[in-house]
């Protein structure tokens, strides 16, 4: 059972992924499936090994309370090139990817790609019942009683007949 969850949630996530892209400035809203991003501002942070910048997005769904999503850019010491962090909302129905691309301090806008992957959250809860189902595998069967020849009623022990191989 366990497998067979694992094979229809990587097709699910692999067949109807959503995805888009696009640029939002101060107070504007991007959207995908259900879901409506605001950017509310921006964040900087520092670390022992990398400085960092944030985008906030204000996500809300319909009829939900709005939650704060940061995805940012992480700048290296020795990297000329800053990696990105995505922001991630898993749901039993599916995740959503939030990364940030670039932004503009000057203009105040910020550039996102979008993901949602439905069913990647069954391919975790698909791995107790792999557990469970090998743990069964494995438990110890009962063990088949063997009737002796002499414990059943009406025959006895077998002759024993000697051979003489010397002999003709």
């Amino acid at each position: 059972m366990g497998i067979v969850f694992i094979f229809v949630a990587i097709a699910a996530s692999s067949s109807f992924v959503t995805h888009t892209s696009g640029t939002v400035g101060l107070g504007k809203s991007i959207q995908i499936g259900k879901y409506n991003l605001k950017l509310v501002g921006f964040q900087n942070g520092a670390e022992p090994h990398r400085r960092w910048k944030a985008a906030n997005l204000e996500m809300t769904t319909e009829g939900g309370s709005p939650q704060l999503m940061a995805p940012r850019m992480n700048f290296f010491e020795r990297s000329t090139d800053p990696i990105g962090t995505p922001a991630v909302r898993s749901t039993p129905t599916g995740d959503l990817y939030v990364s940030l691309l670039a932004f503009s301090e000057e203009e105040r806008t910020a550039a996102f790609n979008l993901w949602i992957f439905p069913m990647v959250g069954w391919i975790w809860w698909s791995i107790p019942i792999l557990v469970l189902g090998a743990l069964i595998a494995m438990w110890p069967g009962r063990r088949a009683k063997v009737a002796l020849p002499s414990a059943v009623p009406g025959v006895g022990p077998p002759d024993l007949v000697k051979v003489n191989r010397g002999a003709a």
